[in-house]
């Protein structure tokens, strides 16, 4: 896809069919790709949280290979090289994001699920002052004989039911990639 010079919008999705459905294809990876590691991580959120390093391991060569994959040309004419290295970037981001989307629905879906007892060591909320779209998250030892604890976020009811030194019942999916994942936390009854 080539336009005529940097700034001229008249040939902004392509001047053939092909270019502009090159383009809507583009966009479609911008736009649907993170929304695809979004829905994921809420349908499937991994037990154990993606670390920085974790994250950064996946994005990366991503990055590296955007530079390979989108050349120069497929800019406008003009285009000034930290807007190409920008855009590379948000390119390697939502390809990212859509990789993790995947994966994580690869690892959950159609999975057997086994219910364990945590132990609560704390218990937090948001700031938020809206009490509606306050976020609340229990801290939890998820792993029997083991002094590591993840943080998960619950329903308000179960927060509020759920005491600190004492257990909630974790429902997790055992994952087909070795990822648990948590499908609910509840108080036991």
């Amino acid at each position: 896809m080539r336009y005529r010079t940097w700034g001229n919008t008249k040939y902004l999705w392509g001047a053939s069919r092909r270019e502009r459905i090159q383009t809507a294809g583009l966009v479609l990876l911008l736009i649907g790709a993170p929304t695809l590691g979004l829905l994921a991580m809420t349908d499937y959120p991994p037990l154990q949280n993606l670390s920085l390093s974790m994250a950064l391991a996946g994005y990366l060569p991503l990055l590296l290979a955007s530079f390979v994959i989108v050349r120069a040309r497929s800019f406008p004419v003009g285009t000034p090289l930290p807007i190409r290295v920008v855009a590379r970037a948000g390119w390697a981001l939502s390809l990212f994001g859509g990789l993790l989307g995947i994966a994580l629905i690869a690892n959950g879906i159609h999975t057997h699920f086994t219910a364990r007892s945590a132990l609560c060591v704390a218990k937090r909320m948001s700031r938020e002052p809206d009490e509606a779209r306050r976020a609340y998250y229990l801290t939890l030892r998820a792993w029997p004989a083991s002094d590591r604890t993840v943080e998960v976020r619950v329903h308000r009811s179960v927060y509020a039911r759920a005491e600190v030194g004492g257990d909630v019942v974790l429902t997790l999916g055992e994952g087909r990639l070795g990822i648990e994942w948590v499908r609910d936390v509840s108080t036991p009854h």
